[in-house]
């Protein structure tokens, strides 16, 4: 496009549905989840030089030419992966490669996915930490773990003396062998040991069925998390998942709240427990994450603003990509790579070496200060079936309230006569 003797190139911004939606595609939980190339979902776990082949970059004809195939089979979507996932019409025609990789959001996601890995290794010490609690009936101030506590601490009780029962007829059998107690009395002892120990292995069977250890991320020392990044003023929301928004993870990808959240939690746990064992896994857990953040925010720090990049910084950014990428893998084998981790890895560069900037100048990060606008005109279309129709009708009306003299350019709509009014004449 040109305008003034002038080239005019059109870049689109948006969430990573946003842009799906855009582009006609099913979105990222599909078989070819990338809105900018067609690899598979299966080959993206891979290193880019360990897959099969190099797979073709997604283009407008081509998401055209699909959704004709899809269309023609039927649109039966239980079939969308033998389409690419193509699945609606282009509502932004935009070639793909134009779409600007979601900055803002894949920095979001990533907070959101490490700090989820905290809480979840952090839970295998606050369960231990219990159990060694519940030996010295102490409790911690948190409701739903003090309760663990309590029932643990009465399981143990039941168990130790199950033990004692099972001494205890060692010893009745060993004396009736030799004589030492008298055959009717030991009888007797046997019989209440016994029925004792029936008793105690129902009482075991029922605190077993309620001891249910609380939820993931809710012990001591996940809490502890939680109270260190409300220090550095971070609060997950309530609703969302217990995301954070953008600015919580600028402040948390700081080296100083990073490590001042690990540390906090480490300082917790030898507070709780004197165990080597669970502080040195405690120690542990925070040297990988010290490592994951910072590997991390290296990668955030040189792309996160509204800079040029000049050329010479593309190789220390793929360098600081591959990294972590190669620690992420390491560190958490059974983890899949998301599709914001791919975009990072695979196209965030090739984008950087068209358009050299961060991606706060052409990222979503402008547009999310019309999400009020653009989500109260959604309720109002929101019983429309079509997805693609609700999302074309709903960026035509944001438009028109951006610039209100386009309406001077829309059609009258052509009156036509009824029936009724044709009978009259």
């Amino acid at each position: 496009m040109e305008w003034n003797k002038k080239k005019i190139v059109t870049i689109g911004s948006g969430d990573i549905d946003f842009i799906c939606k855009s582009l006609g595609l099913a979105g990222a939980s599909g078989t070819y989840p990338c809105y900018q190339c067609v690899v598979p979902k299966t080959e993206m776990q891979k290193k880019p030089k360990d897959r099969k082949k190099e797979y073709p970059e997604r283009k407008l004809e081509r998401l055209r030419e699909k959704h004709k195939e899809f269309l023609n089979a039927g649109g039966n979507r239980n079939n969308q992966a033998e389409y690419e996932n193509v699945v609606d019409d282009i509502v932004v025609p935009i070639e793909p490669k134009k779409w600007c990789p979601p900055g803002l959001h894949m920095t979001m996601g990533g907070v959101q996915r490490y700090h989820g890995h905290v809480r979840i290794d952090v839970s295998g010490l606050d369960l231990d930490i219990g159990n060694d609690l519940a030996h010295f009936h102490w409790t911690v101030g948190n409701s739903q773990f003090d309760k663990y506590i309590s029932l643990k601490k009465d399981l143990i009780i039941i168990e130790e003396r199950l033990l004692e029962i099972d001494d205890e007829i060692d010893d009745l059998l060993d004396d009736g062998c030799d004589e030492t107690v008298p055959q009717a009395q030991a009888s007797e002892l046997f019989e209440q040991l016994h029925e004792e120990q029936i008793i105690l292995e129902e009482r075991k069977a029922i605190l077993e069925s309620k001891l249910a250890f609380p939820k993931k991320g809710t012990g001591p020392l996940a809490d502890s998390l939680d109270k260190a990044l409300n220090k550095f003023g971070i609060e997950r929301q309530a609703y969302h998942g217990s995301c954070f928004v953008g600015n919580h993870c600028h402040k948390y990808l700081q080296e100083e709240v990073y490590t001042g959240v690990l540390d906090e939690m480490v300082a917790t746990c030898k507070t709780l427990t004197g165990n080597p064992d669970i502080i040195e896994r405690a120690e542990a857990i925070k040297e990988k994450y010290t490592e994951t953040f910072k590997l991390y925010s290296a990668v955030y720090k040189m792309t996160s603003h509204s800079n040029y990049i000049p050329e010479t910084e593309h190789t220390n950014i793929q360098d600081a990509i591959d990294k972590f990428m190669a620690h992420y893998r390491k560190t958490f084998p059974d983890s899949s790579i998301p599709l914001k981790l791919h975009l990072m890895e695979d196209h965030m560069v090739p984008w950087l070496k068209e358009f050299p900037f961060g991606f706060g100048l052409m990222g979503e990060q402008g547009s999310e200060s019309v999400h009020a606008q653009v989500n109260r005109i959604k309720r109002r279309y929101a019983a429309m079936k079509s997805a693609t129709k609700r999302l074309h009708t709903t960026i035509q009306e944001q438009h028109l309230k951006c610039a209100p003299e386009l309406k001077g350019y829309i059609p009258d709509k052509k009156k036509y006569k009824s029936k009724k009014s044709k009978k009259g004449t």
